[in-house]
């Protein structure tokens, strides 16, 4: 049985302020960085997330055979569809 989402993210987030306590002695609440650091920390963490995602997609991608059939050929024909011109169909971000 697939375990509930909302609960593993509850979880999740339960580990890392166990984890981010014992590193930092300190709660996010009660840390004073200044909303700018908070805006960094983010930023990197976002940049952090970006490297994970490119490097799943070039796994998956070195896996295509070009038939057709695996995610990145699915993922092409649909970004070719998606950024057709404007006013032609499936044009800028149709549905």
């Amino acid at each position: 049985m697939i375990a509930d989402t909302e609960t593993l993210v509850c979880e999740d987030i339960k580990r890392r302020q166990q984890l981010g306590l014992a590193k930092y002695r300190t709660s996010v609440a009660r840390n004073p960085l200044e909303l700018r650091q908070w805006l960094q920390h983010a930023y990197e963490e976002a940049l952090d997330q970006a490297i994970y995602m490119q490097r799943a997609m070039q796994q998956m991608d070195a896996t295509c055979t070009g038939a057709g059939g695996c995610l990145k050929c699915a993922h092409e024909k649909r970004r070719n569809e998606t950024y057709a011109e404007p006013g032609t169909a499936g044009g800028w971000g149709a549905a």
